[in-house]
């Protein structure tokens, strides 16, 4: 479950989810940085011969071990980086910040858009991580599709979706949205707050 901050007023929404950065996450690098040594370890010692490196068909294989050594060294050292996403909205405009993944700098990139251009804001489908989708708020503005606060679960997106309502913004209702709040709630009474 990712952690945001939510405050609403009758005026004003606000919803903030920031990670990494400093102090930076030791742990998560600490972890990824030893897996990319076990695996350069591995594939050092079983493909040590040259002639496994100079085989052309081996290529494609030492190609996946390098992306996938690439991308655990690419994320570890994105958790010492700051990063982030938000959305805020008031009766006038409503403005989404994040700082992009490939940010080296972590600068945060802002969008406002007026209420009256955004369209069919909804809780749906952001990304797609592992085998289910990832879910967040999704909305239209002049055609194009925008996509904020990944992680988002129910019980917070019907909140904010009903704060959003309030202040004017084309809210895009999912008939199935009570059902799925009771879901979330009992599951998180069952596990104990653990997911």
């Amino acid at each position: 479950m990712v952690d945001f901050k939510i405050e609403i007023t009758k005026d004003r929404v606000s919803v903030s989810h920031v990670d990494g950065g400093w102090p930076p996450d030791i742990g998560t690098t600490i972890v990824f940085v030893a897996l990319c040594g076990l695996i350069a370890y591995l594939v050092g010692t079983c493909l040590i011969p040259l002639e496994v490196w100079l085989n052309p068909s081996n290529w494609p294989l030492l190609l996946v071990i390098s992306l996938f050594v690439g991308t655990l060294l690419w994320a570890a050292l994105r958790s010492l980086l700051p990063s982030g996403r938000s959305l805020t909205c008031d009766r006038d405009t409503l403005t989404i910040a994040r700082i992009p993944d490939a940010s080296l700098r972590g600068r945060w990139k802002h969008e406002s858009f007026p209420i009256t251009a955004v369209k069919d804001l909804q809780f749906a489908s952001v990304a797609f991580g592992g085998q289910r989708p990832v879910l967040g708020l999704r909305f239209k503005v002049d055609g194009q599709t925008k996509k904020i606060l990944a992680g988002l679960e129910s019980p917070e997106a019907a909140q904010i979706l009903d704060a959003l309502a309030s202040l004017g913004v084309n809210i895009l209702r999912d008939p199935a949205m009570p059902m799925m709040v009771d879901m979330a709630l009992s599951r998180r009474r069952h596990l104990g707050g653990l997911l």
